[in-house]
């Protein structure tokens, strides 16, 4: 596939981009990782209307933006000629599909934004097994997403046994709500949640949840899973100070760390994590 070069105005998100939320903290360290370095691999385009829709590169095509904004130098210097992209001709199931696939194979995308996505190519009329066939996401965890998500669009937050009920208006993820139910159900298939608690656990997991990151709430599922307390979990979360660092690795290097986060199943993040803190027992530091 040949690169081209497209002016920044000629380019937008594409409405097939399955990312659905940016961090501005990552957005501002990879703008500076591209003055330093460039752009390093082009974005995946296709055309839609007058413009050409980005469907792999959302986050590199924000950090250019901000960088025209505020340095309009390096901006000049590195892309006055124009944005490397490669145009391809893509079916909208095509492009979800693609778009799934970059962001798993660099393990950031979230169960959210499977579960909207996987939706939408069910909408096109691909079976689940067909999406798991192409996305490389196993069959079980695209059904799960699916129940998890018909029950974020249907869900109603209702206040507890003894006041009355009453459906409340608030700004609550449907991310939040997918990993309340699905915490709640793997407590209760080991025994320790009955039928009669969950709901009340789902709203104590929603109301604990609240003020975190999407990437914090996915860690906070993963601690009450492991057998932690919710409330001692939470307090855990928040009491510790997180910092983000910008790395380059040799690619055979971070080949092996996304290798030990799918087999972990945990995040990039929490992989890297992991690694330091054994490298730093080792150093005894």
């Amino acid at each position: 596939m040949s690169v081209s070069l497209i002016p920044l105005e000629e380019l937008k998100i594409s409405q097939y981009n399955v990312r659905l939320k940016v961090d501005p903290k990552r957005i501002r360290d990879l703008m500076e990782s591209i003055r330093r370095h460039g752009l390093l691999n082009p974005l995946i385009v296709r055309k839609e209307g007058d413009k050409y829709g980005i469907v792999c590169g959302r986050l590199r095509f924000e950090a250019i933006n901000l960088m025209k904004r505020n340095h309009p130098e390096d901006f000049k210097r590195l892309f006055g000629n124009g944005i490397k992209v490669t145009i391809m001709e893509l079916s909208p199931p095509e492009a979800i599909t693609l778009s799934i696939t970059e962001n798993k194979e660099q393990n950031t995308i979230t169960e959210e934004e499977i579960a909207r996505a996987t939706n939408r190519l069910l909408k096109y009329g691909l079976s689940i097994e067909e999406i798991a066939s192409q996305t490389g996401i196993d069959v079980e965890t695209i059904s799960r997403l699916q129940k998890l998500y018909a029950l974020a669009k249907a869900a109603k937050i209702v206040t507890g046994p003894g006041r009355p009920k009453r459906e409340e208006k608030q700004r609550i993820s449907k991310m939040t709500i997918i990993l309340a139910h699905d915490t709640a159900d793997l407590l209760s298939k080991r025994g320790f949640l009955s039928t009669e608690d969950k709901e009340n656990f789902i709203e104590e997991f929603i109301d604990a949840a609240k003020g975190l990151s999407t990437r914090e709430v996915i860690l906070l599922s993963r601690k009450v899973k492991s057998g932690q307390p919710l409330h001692e979990a939470v307090k855990e979360i928040k009491s510790e100070e997180r910092v983000s660092m910008l790395i380059n690795i040799p690619k055979k290097i971070a080949d092996k760390v996304r290798k030990i986060a799918r087999k972990r199943r945990i995040t990039i993040d929490e992989t890297i994590t992991y690694l330091l803190e054994l490298a730093l027992k080792e150093t005894k530091l």
